[in-house]
């Protein structure tokens, strides 16, 4: 309990905790078209998801930890997400020039995302971490489209 004095009175001052404020924080960005991050081990399995992916899929963090991501993007079921070491280059390219992915959500409906990659290296464990947003948020953001 923390006392702060204030006008002669004693006043009992809460400190939050880290949850409380994971969930101010969650609340504050909700509005702003947050994307969603989703955190992946070289073989595609999800390790862990923001609270914006949840609500993003519509999937509970434990239903998608441990599947492979492309539960959420099915176009990355086939591709090899790390290669000799490396974050695959024409990922890389296709994320740069501003590719819509398909994504699915838990409901079964399909809709185009952003997908940008960061190739994270932990003490030689490759893992990344995908960054989606929705295909409405990044055409805001990028004017321009690319029809393939």
């Amino acid at each position: 309990m923390n006392l702060q004095m204030k006008h002669n009175a004693a006043i009992e001052t809460i400190v939050p905790t880290h949850k409380v404020l994971r969930i101010l924080a969650d609340e504050h960005f909700a509005g702003r078209n947050e994307p969603a991050s989703i955190f992946v081990d070289a073989a595609g399995m999800i390790l862990d998801c923001s609270n914006t992916c949840e609500k993003f899929f519509g999937y509970r963090r434990r239903d998608l930890v441990m599947h492979h991501v492309s539960i959420l993007f099915s176009e990355l079921a086939e591709v090899e997400l790390i290669q000799k070491e490396e974050f695959n280059q024409s990922l890389v390219f296709l994320c740069r020039c501003g590719k819509l992915f398909q994504a699915q959500n838990r409901m079964g409906d399909s809709f185009l995302c952003n997908l940008n990659f960061v190739h994270l290296d932990n003490n030689g464990k490759n893992s990344l971490r995908l960054i989606a947003s929705s295909a409405d948020n990044a055409r805001s953001q990028f004017p321009y489209s690319f029809e393939y």
